[in-house]
């Protein structure tokens, strides 16, 4: 049993009013739990459909391609993806940095900037940080330029940049493979 000093309190402390961790745990912390549920429409791995090998990562602040680990990953991994509601996208560490496409080049690469909401009302993102997953053609596409992320070779290194949509491009689809615990 917990020890609790009624100085603090000024003597008002009643130990039959609190209430007992299980209590906790079911009412505010499920409370919180859901509430990060429901900011994201999808979490899990993102993997190429013609290279299903291929998964997309966070490394040292832009988006490359690694190798897949065959299962979702854990919320601080690198390669766990979250596709918000509000379209911002993040990884690994799905609170405070955000997919970001800065430059409009014909060839964009995405890299992590921290989170910005274009407006407190609606909670969208600005719009170089908008991106959506289209579950029918399984592209990923910036909103604001409307390019598609796809799996670019060069040379011998394959990495995901930002090009013109096509929907009949292979290269442009990609699998979420949600997380079990999502």
């Amino acid at each position: 049993k917990a020890v609790v000093s009624t100085q603090s309190t000024g003597g008002r402390f009643d130990a039959k009013k609190c209430k007992s961790y299980e209590w906790y745990l079911d009412n505010i912390y499920a409370t919180y739990m859901s509430w990060e549920r429901d900011q994201f429409d999808q979490v899990g791995e993102v993997r190429s459909v013609p290279r299903p090998r291929v998964c997309l990562e966070a490394r040292e602040r832009k988006l490359e391609v690694w190798d897949c680990r065959g299962q979702p990953s854990l919320l601080k991994d690198p390669h766990t993806t979250g596709f918000t509601k509000n379209w911002s996208v993040r990884n690994g560490d799905l609170d405070g940095q955000c997919w970001d496409n800065g430059n409009n080049e014909d060839r964009g690469e995405i890299t992590f900037y921290q989170c910005h909401v274009q407006s407190p009302l609606t909670g969208k993102p600005f719009p170089a940080q908008q991106f959506r997953y289209n579950t029918n053609t399984q592209q990923i596409q910036h909103v604001t330029t409307n390019r598609c992320l796809e799996l670019v070779t060069e040379g011998e290194k394959e990495r995901p940049l930002l090009m013109k949509c096509s929907e009949t491009s292979p290269l442009q689809r990609w699998e979420i493979i949600t997380a079990p615990w999502f």
